[in-house]
């Protein structure tokens, strides 16, 4: 995780099971300490940190919220969400293992296990990251003491390219119900995200001007 987010230009992913301590990726990925105080201004903090650093891989990361080795994935999974940076995970009370078999007795994290943007991303395709998902877990980078045992974040969105030119970019957007396992008792059909574009191959956008478009999104099983 710490060689491959600053070096975007290098890799298509990040697949990471059980981070021994994140904070060298942080600082790698030149994201400062989170400071007390207002949330707003902490959050511009993370965002214009980094500035000069090749556009991040895609980022698919397993940690436990009672695993002593992770305590820090919150804090630097605020600082990737806040870059607008493509990150997945799963979370759960698995403690320090890397092996499917624990982590899917989870529903929603059976549901991370079957998100595959970070093992078969190629490089240099366009790709997209959304935050701010409806139907995202509650992380505890957002609170202390109140978060999800377990769960998912943008474990259940895909998307797939179809045009990129000069002129005209259109990309499909949807939301998976992956067979799994051990299913979660539901698997949501519609939610309401922020996308952020990356990679654009061919697609120019003109400095100083307002580049306008539309979304259509639709849910697929």
């Amino acid at each position: 995780m710490g060689f491959g987010l600053p070096h975007g230009d290098l890799f298509a992913a990040i697949f990471v099971d059980v981070p021994g301590g994140t904070d060298f990726a942080a600082f790698r990925f030149g994201l400062p300490p989170l400071a007390a105080g207002d949330p707003k201004a902490e959050r511009d903090t993370w965002r214009i940190s980094g500035f000069g650093l090749p556009d991040p891989p895609v980022v698919v990361d397993f940690f436990a919220v009672n695993d002593k080795w992770s305590e820090n994935s919150a804090t630097t999974h605020t600082g990737v969400n806040s870059r607008t940076a493509p990150i997945g995970c799963g979370l759960g009370p698995f403690g320090h293992t890397s092996f499917g078999a624990y982590i899917s007795k989870y529903g929603e994290d059976d549901v991370a296990l079957a998100f595959r943007g970070g093992r078969s991303a190629r490089m240099p395709p366009t790709r997209c990251s959304q935050t701010r998902h409806r139907i995202n877990g509650r992380h505890p980078s957002l609170s202390s003491v109140d978060f999800d045992e377990s769960g998912q974040i943008n474990a259940y969105f895909r998307w797939k390219n179809e045009h990129d030119t000069t002129s005209r970019f259109a990309m499909k957007l949807w939301i998976a119900h992956p067979v799994v396992a051990n299913p979660p008792p539901a698997m949501p059909d519609t939610s309401t995200t922020d996308v952020t574009l990356r990679r654009l191959q061919s697609f120019k956008v003109q400095p100083g001007k307002a580049t306008r478009g539309s979304w259509f999104v639709r849910a697929q099983s």
